[in-house]
């Protein structure tokens, strides 16, 4: 997936070369996104404003300190909890008029990422995006307790809580959890 090439257009600001880079990397951007933001429109946004600093800081870029991937997702990570210290989320409110949509959460097993996605978004943000960092990103808790403005002992409480309320969901729908 890594092509020094690419990076190199994209850093000529040929314009294939960048279309080349959006899409060999837009599913890996967008899944990062999903993870971190509430809504699809939200993360769809993100993921445009994260490709546009990709384009305009590419030159940041040192391929001896890492690969491109692992730049990218730092970069990507940082740009969803920026969105998220700013309060920039539009609320996700039904209308009145509309009926809730209902579905039900299969067995721990079966689960699909769009169920997953819809039981870690009952989660608080801030669980959220602790539980991304330290279970999905792998930072430790002094890095997100950096990150997020709070102490480690406070990350891992967030984290510690998420982890309760996630197993709480699971069995009030009726699910055993191994």
């Amino acid at each position: 997936m890594e092509d020094p090439l690419l990076i190199q257009g994209c850093l000529k600001n040929d314009r294939k070369a960048q279309f080349q880079l959006y899409k060999n990397y837009f599913d890996f951007v967008s899944g990062i996104c999903l993870r971190y933001l509430r809504s699809e429109e939200e993360a769809r946004e993100t993921t445009n404003d994260i490709f546009l600093k990709v384009f305009t800081k590419i030159s940041l870029f040192n391929p001896s300190k890492g690969a491109f991937s692992t730049w990218l997702r730092t970069l990507s990570v940082h740009t969803c909890l920026d969105r998220m210290k700013l309060g920039s989320f539009r609320s996700n409110l039904q209308s009145l008029n509309e009926e809730p949509e209902s579905y039900s959460i299969p067995s721990v097993e079966s689960l699909q990422l769009n169920d997953m996605l819809r039981l870690l978004n009952e989660l608080p943000q801030r669980q959220l995006a602790i539980f991304n960092l330290f279970v999905v990103e792998g930072y430790s808790h002094d890095e997100i307790g950096n990150m997020l403005g709070i102490s480690p002992g406070n990350s891992r409480w967030h984290l510690s809580d998420a982890k309760q309320r996630l197993k709480k969901m699971f069995i009030q729908n009726g699910h055993e959890i191994k």
